[in-house]
């Protein structure tokens, strides 16, 4: 495999119709497809390149630097290798993407044009459009741990530890007064509190929708009205759905509420402004001892 440098030059000099594009996705769990544009199969770097239909890459926005390269390649998915499932599940997350341009006479001439790294994946109008961007941007994502106060765990994740059955609840939509505004039947007796941050999970359109809850109360006897931040048009009624708990995300309630503290995925201990930029006086204790008790 001839680099660009070397190659690029005589690929470009062929006819034409005789130039073609191709894609090399290597994702995360070691799996290798390739794509092309071309209406027949080509091997690239060693790997057979299989024709997709609707290819069409936009324009590649880069500039000197470090500022991200990125692209949209529009059908980039539309492939009988590539499933549904697979998207949905997140297989292509973070999958290196190789772009070749290449003589479709003589393959062997292909010529590595660049590197991405695999974003955002969307449907528009029935067919997958990926987002890509050049290696440059994965100086622009954060890597390990934020050190803050709050958990950064989704509340009942495996980070979490804490069991989703023990803090879900099933109900039952009753009235759709609003975009964000429903009627649930009852709710066990609990303290509505714990309900807020937390999340109504529904199946709309055969695809489970998660939306977040900013507010419950119970405006009439045995039924109770839900709030939500963001809207959800499409809610059928009646419908059956769950009612996960809420987490503010602070230390104290991880530890008092949940008994969980040994899972906390934050760092409570960290001094704030007023500690760290305070001037020292007579009233204040400096001893090195924590802030949470």
């Amino acid at each position: 495999m001839r680099t660009l440098s070397s190659a690029l030059t005589e690929t470009l000099s062929q006819p034409a119709t005789t130039v073609c594009q191709a894609w090399v996705i290597r994702r995360k769990d070691g799996v290798v497809i390739g794509l092309t544009e071309h209406d027949r199969a080509l091997t690239i770097a060693g790997v057979i390149c299989t024709p997709m239909d609707g290819a069409d890459a936009t324009a590649t926005e880069a500039r000197l630097g470090l500022n991200s390269e990125t692209a949209n390649l529009t059908g980039f998915l539309s492939s009988d290798v590539i499933t549904d499932t697979d998207i949905a599940t997140g297989r292509y997350g973070d999958a290196e993407v190789e772009q070749y341009i290449v003589d479709w006479e003589n393959p062997s001439s292909a010529s590595l044009l660049r590197r991405y790294r695999m974003g955002e994946v969307r449907r528009e109008d029935d067919v997958y459009v990926a987002e890509v961007r050049g290696t440059a941007g994965l100086a622009d994502r954060p890597d390990g741990r934020v050190y803050a106060r709050s958990c950064a765990a989704a509340f009942c994740d495996r980070n979490c530890g804490l069991d989703r059955a023990t803090y879900s609840e099933a109900i039952t939509i009753t009235a759709y007064q609003s975009s964000t505004r429903l009627r649930l039947s009852a709710v066990p007796t609990r303290d509505l509190s714990d309900y807020i941050h937390g999340t109504l999970e529904c199946v709309i359109d055969g695809e489970t929708q998660r939306l977040v809850v900013s507010a419950i109360v119970q405006p009439v006897a045995g039924e109770y009205e839900l709030t939500l931040v963001d809207p959800c048009p499409g809610i059928s009624v009646p419908m059956t759905a769950s009612l996960l708990q809420g987490c503010d995300k602070a230390f104290s309630t991880c530890r008092d509420r949940f008994a969980n503290s040994v899972n906390f995925r934050g760092f409570p201990h960290m001094p704030g402004n007023y500690q760290a930029l305070n001037y020292t006086d007579e009233e204040t204790v400096f001893d090195g001892g924590p802030i949470v008790p």
